[in-house]
């Protein structure tokens, strides 16, 4: 059983998932539209064809109380945009090879997830340092052997961590079915 998880954030990542186990993570395919920067989904939606996937997990977004109006509103325009590109790739490129898209809010797939491994998750008001430490401990407990370190970095990327960690919640969902 194959899905993916996606963190959709600049600094996000997509991250496939076989039976429990990662088979892809990458940090997310960015393109520039004149001096800015988006999601390229046409990259993501290539990975997730060429690997066969048909149930993707997005974790929702929302506007933070702590974002300014600037950033708030980047991140709910590429929600939107990933969102649409899968949307018209099952309406208009392969309507009969649809994409199940599945929007997950952050506090279900760490709650449900955190708890399969006795990991405390943080209340709403934790730090994000904390939360994303926490992130890092599960998924080396779940995948020792994987390494979220981009090439030519030294230090964990938490947006392939996140993605990861939101694939396995729904392959977990999945298996529930």
């Amino acid at each position: 059983m194959r899905c993916a998880g996606i963190d959709c954030g600049l600094s996000g990542g997509v991250s496939l998932i076989e039976d429990g186990n990662v088979l892809l993570s990458i940090k997310m395919p960015l393109e520039e539209i004149g001096e800015k920067k988006r999601p390229d989904v046409k990259q993501i939606l290539t990975i997730l064809d060429e690997n066969c996937i048909k149930d993707v997990y997005i974790e929702r977004q929302g506007i933070r109380e702590n974002d300014s109006k600037g950033a708030g509103a980047t991140t709910m325009v590429n929600y939107g945009l990933i969102l649409g590109a899968f949307e018209g790739y099952n309406w208009f490129i392969f309507p009969d090879c649809r994409l199940q898209i599945n929007t997950v809010m952050p506090n279900s797939w760490m709650t449900k997830v955190f708890k399969l491994f006795g990991i405390q998750k943080l209340d709403e008001k934790g730090e994000k340092r904390e939360k994303k430490s926490r992130s890092f401990e599960l998924a080396n407990k779940l995948w020792p052997e994987f390494s979220f370190t981009p090439p030519r970095v030294r230090v964990n990327h938490d947006g392939m961590v996140e993605s990861a960690l939101i694939g396995y919640y729904g392959y977990l969902k999945e298996r529930e079915k």
